[in-house]
């Protein structure tokens, strides 16, 4: 059954209505779905939503609130139509299910390949569900540069099979060319940004600011700078046999002269590390948002004398991280940050920090108990082959 109605006309762009019940999936980070979730719901407005494990299905209105999603969202790794989702027990299922579904709405005169991404532990390889699943599909396959990819994620024994809009991976960011070696992914520094209940008329710091992700995450959402402004050309919907008639020139005109730097009240990165300074104000100069960041050089025990007294209502961080050999030192820090936090953070002001193991969160939560924070929550989030806790304290 085709899953694309007729088109009409609106503000000069062609927007196809899709079929009552249709589907679209977001891949994300186990642990951040309720954001990515939140996010979606912000952007594209769908009728209807549901959390699954490192999934958010929705119902969206318009087959665009793909592109838009792709476009703009931070949380996200990939956007599908969703075609077909199952359970299985073995790979013939998957074969099977790949072969019961009608691809021709978008397979016509297009070119195709099978992508597969798979967790967990199954008797078959990525590869062998691709090139099972691809002699499945009446179609020309094109595995160098195809128009359209055919996107299989398995997670467990759910399989969801649909077609990628974007064609890449939207949690890389082209701008992140300065790194260090343990930054954290894009879409879980946007998630820390959210977690804060930041927006644009409020102060945020980093004091642990590292290559700038969270910095750069903050300012994207805050002025509404779409996370893949220099990717345009890059996407797979814009060969899309659906969107022939589209003015994607004009949909990306329309997204973009909503974003506004200006709009942003403060946000503010330090690091001890001169290199680190650099880092971050070369990224933000890349992603194009260097307007909205101001990055120094301060070691913690010197934020009361860079932020004034009650001036930060949000603070998200990847602090250094404990070790055995490290131990002491780390509890030094930490003990230093909630002191000067406790000064410079506004009464009911939130701190987002991430944990990569259990001993810096005992660490920080002995800390946050001595200086009076309270912990709100804590999500256990996986990046990665890592997984991490991000806890949420709030000053009293």
């Amino acid at each position: 059954m085709k899953q694309i109605t007729d088109c009409f006309l609106n503000n000069h762009l062609f927007y196809w209505n899709m079929k009552q019940g249709s589907q679209a999936i977001a891949i994300t980070n186990p642990g951040i779905e309720p954001v990515c979730e939140k996010e979606i719901d912000e952007l594209v407005s769908p009728k209807k939503k549901d959390i699954k494990d490192s999934v958010v299905l929705f119902e969206p209105k318009d087959l665009i609130d793909l592109c838009t999603l792709c476009y703009r969202a931070q949380s996200v790794e990939r956007i599908l139509l969703l075609k077909k989702h199952i359970q299985f027990s073995s790979e013939n299922q998957i074969f099977n299910a790949v072969k019961d579904i009608d691809f021709s709405d978008f397979l016509n005169e297009s070119t195709f390949r099978v992508v597969c991404l798979r967790t967990g532990d199954h008797g078959f390889t990525s590869h062998e569900i691709e090139d099972g699943c691809g002699h499945n599909i009446d179609g020309k396959v094109d595995l160098n540069d195809p128009d359209v990819i055919i996107y299989i994620y398995i997670r467990g024994n759910d399989c969801y099979i649909g077609i990628d809009f974007a064609g890449f991976d939207l949690s890389k960011r082209q701008h992140r060319i300065f790194n260090y070696r343990d930054t954290l992914k894009a879409t879980v520094a946007y998630a820390m940004v959210r977690l804060g209940d930041y927006t644009q008329d409020k102060f945020l710091l980093d004091p642990f600011a590292g290559s700038g992700t969270i910095l750069i995450e903050a300012a994207l959402f805050a002025s509404g700078f779409a996370v893949n402004h220099f990717n345009k050309e890059k996407f797979s919907f814009i060969n899309f046999e659906c969107f022939s008639k589209t003015d994607f020139k004009k949909f990306f005109e329309d997204i973009d002269s909503k974003a506004d730097l200006k709009a942003v009240k403060s946000i503010r990165g330090l690091d001890p590390m001169l290199g680190h300074v650099k880092a971050i104000q070369k990224n933000a100069k890349i992603a194009g948002i260097n307007k909205a960041i101001n990055a120094s050089r301060a070691d913690i025990e010197w934020l009361d004398t860079k932020i004034h007294e009650g001036e930060c209502e949000v603070m998200s961080t990847k602090p250094p991280q404990a070790t055995e050999r490290n131990i002491k030192a780390i509890d030094k820090i930490y003990k230093e940050l909630f002191h000067q936090t406790e000064f410079i953070m506004k009464k009911k002001g939130l701190m987002v920090l991430a944990a990569e193991s259990q001993s810096t969160e005992d660490i920080l939560k002995k800390h946050s108990s001595e200086y009076k924070f309270r912990i709100k929550e804590i999500h256990k989030v996986t990046q990665g082959k890592k997984r991490m806790a991000i806890m949420v304290v709030q000053a009293q």
